[in-house]
């Protein structure tokens, strides 16, 4: 991040007393190693994104938050080599969000499950989920029991 950026980021803080606008990821273990990131805007609303690394791919890593006035983005990605990683920018006016050329409208859910194949090629699945104030843990727990056959998913656990 660059100065003017951590500047920006300091001098909001100061006049709105916290950052406005947040990405965290949580690494998670299991089977396949998985990353959820979650991205806010303005404090309220946001997604929740499940990211499973390839089969047998050494894992993913977490990329830093970048906005502006009208968005929130975040990467994971693979340190290779090559490098490869996959971009989700979450949209409050209208809610929505963006991985790669595609659009997912939030009124279904805000939660979704992008599982990435050796070439990096996503299979995003929005899941029926509102998830707002959760826990990492609590967000996981939910997409568990929606999926309860979903062996990868089962596996998976906080890295803590």
């Amino acid at each position: 991040m660059n100065a003017r950026a951590v500047l920006a980021i300091a001098l909001l803080t100061t006049a709105c007393g916290r950052v406005t606008n947040t990405s965290s990821g949580f690494a998670l273990v299991g089977s396949r190693a998985a990353v959820l990131s979650r991205l806010t805007f303005d404090g309220e609303g946001g997604v929740d994104v499940l990211t499973l690394a390839p089969p047998g791919g050494r894992g993913s890593s977490f990329g830093g938050l970048e906005w502006d006035w009208s968005s929130a983005s975040t990467t994971v990605g693979d340190e290779g080599p090559p490098r490869r990683s996959l971009r989700f920018t979450y949209r409050p006016n209208p809610e929505r969000l963006e991985i790669g050329s595609e659009n997912w409208k939030l009124r279904v859910g805000n939660v979704f499950l992008v599982r990435v194949d050796e070439q990096w090629r996503p299979t995003v699945q929005q899941l029926p989920l509102q998830m707002k104030y959760e826990t990492p843990r609590e967000v996981l727990q939910a997409v568990q029991r929606l999926l309860p056959a979903d062996k990868e998913i089962a596996s998976l656990r906080l890295n803590e």
